[in-house]
């Protein structure tokens, strides 16, 4: 199909490559197909960086072998051509049909009016005296409140897996989350019990069972491909918690006992980790000696630059700037979950869409890009007038993760104050309130200090 005919390279009529793509292009819109094949199959020939083309030829053909030659040749051109990409992931079976949004849509929100019936995928109990199971993550097992007795849990480390941003965006499910209250029946007890949206750890309120909760809509979320386990128990948490909050003359001296009155209270928060290449495209003026003088010239230039595992929280009531405070944490241990690792653990899915995640996530390492393009750009060579125009975004891979922290939030004099503790490394981040009282005391003696600084100063100059 694409033998190079030598007389082909050039069109006799003196058209460019993307004159001859044009005008097959509009014979193919108009239903000459054969003609609009011709033309197109000379364009790709002259210029085979034509990723425009390499679609519009695809489409000319029902063969599905010519389409997936077409559709390579035109990612090889642009591997982030959208059309391409999304038509090759139906060729080859990674995109259905069916769970396709529309072009430039995204899916219908769902809010169901009556909690939806969920059912119990693990019930914890212990099978020797019935009580209820809590995982331990020190003993990496499942331990019985009642008798102690412990069922160890095989951990095996969580697959580098990321999937694909840009096909998952084509679907529903890059543009759901988690909506529906869920209805449980406690397997022990047989109470009813309504959670929140999205809790997939349930707890009863009536017996203390603990299970791993399955509802109809999380056939249509993203399951999570790994979790980091809680290291930081309640006594240490409890040590960081004091420590954090003493710290600092202007700490109110009851801080802890109005902290403590909510408590810390243990979560697993579901969080977006994106790996992406962003290419930044700037000019600028660059100025070189010339003798005496200096000359300037506009380049043109753009530069590389690559993430790995850039956060983005997947829950709402998360403050993204209280998030970073808590950062790092250790991905390198994220194993593969399992429902016992939730076990007495609440745990919740994702009321952040990753199409949302997207967008945040991108926006700040293009920011991180440009600061980085600029630095790297004025080292040792003379620029002005620094300008980004544009960044492109290739390579982008997803994975969502369950990440521990403890959080609470206390008021203080009438004021709301959240606080997150990093479940792995016991890192407190939040911001507290200051003591009025000392900051007024500490302001008078310094005024007290400087108006007897200044009284010596006279005396000793007999101005007094």
């Amino acid at each position: 199909m694409f033998d190079e005919d030598p007389l082909a390279r050039k069109d006799r009529s003196g058209r460019s490559p993307m004159e001859v793509f044009l005008l097959g292009r509009a014979l193919v819109k108009g239903g000459d197909m054969a003609q609009g094949r011709e033309l197109l199959k000379r364009a790709v020939q002259e210029d085979r960086e034509l990723a425009d083309a390499w679609v519009w030829l695809a489409l000319t053909t029902e063969e599905s072998a010519e389409q997936k030659e077409c559709l390579d040749w035109a990612l090889a051109a642009n591997p982030g051509h959208a059309a391409a990409r999304r038509w090759m992931a139906l060729l080859t079976g990674k995109l259905k049909p069916k769970d396709l949004v529309a072009d430039g849509g995204s899916a219908a929100a769902r809010a169901p009016d009556q909690p939806e019936a969920a059912g119990s995928l693990v019930t914890f109990l212990c099978p020797h005296c019935g009580g209820g199971l809590k995982f331990d993550p020190e003993t990496l097992g499942l331990r019985c409140a009642q008798c102690g007795g412990l069922q160890r849990v095989e951990e095996k480390p969580a697959a580098p897996a990321e999937k694909d941003v840009d096909l998952t965006l084509l679907t529903r499910q890059g543009h759901v989350w988690a909506q529906a209250q869920r209805r449980q029946v406690c397997q022990q007890c047989g109470a009813i019990t309504v959670f929140p949206p999205g809790q997939a750890s349930t707890q009863c309120p009536f017996c203390g069972a603990t299970a791993f909760s399955l509802a109809p809509e999380d056939a249509t979320l993203i399951a999570p491909q790994g979790i980091a386990l809680m290291e930081v128990g309640p006594d240490q948490v409890e040590k960081h918690l004091k420590a954090w909050l003493n710290a600092g003359f202007f700490a109110p001296d009851d801080l802890l006992a109005r902290a403590r009155e909510n408590g810390l209270r243990p979560a697993y928060i579901p969080v977006w980790l994106f790996n992406c290449d962003v290419t930044v495209h700037w000019t600028a003026q660059l100025g070189t000696r010339q003798g005496r003088r200096t000359a300037f010239q506009w380049v043109r230039e753009e530069r590389l630059c690559s993430y790995t595992n850039h956060l983005q929280p997947g829950v709402r009531s998360l403050p993204l700037a209280l998030f970073r405070k808590s950062e790092p944490f250790d991905l390198a241990k994220l194993v593969e979950p399992k429902p016992e690792h939730l076990a007495g653990w609440p745990a919740a899915a994702y009321d952040f869409s990753l199409a949302d995640a997207t967008l945040i996530a991108r926006g700040e390492m293009a920011q991180a890009a440009d600061r980085e393009t600029q630095a790297k750009a004025m080292a040792g060579r003379m620029i002005y007038d620094f300008q980004v125009g544009g960044h492109d975004f290739t390579g982008e891979t997803y994975r969502l993760a369950l990440l521990p922290v403890w959080l609470s939030t206390y008021t203080y004099a009438g004021k709301v104050f959240q606080v997150l503790v990093n479940g792995q490394t016991g890192k407190v981040a939040g911001d507290k309130p200051l003591d009025r009282l000392k900051i007024v005391g500490v302001v008078a003696a310094a005024l007290v200090a400087v108006v007897a600084l200044v009284v010596l100063a006279l005396l000793l100059s007999g101005g007094l």
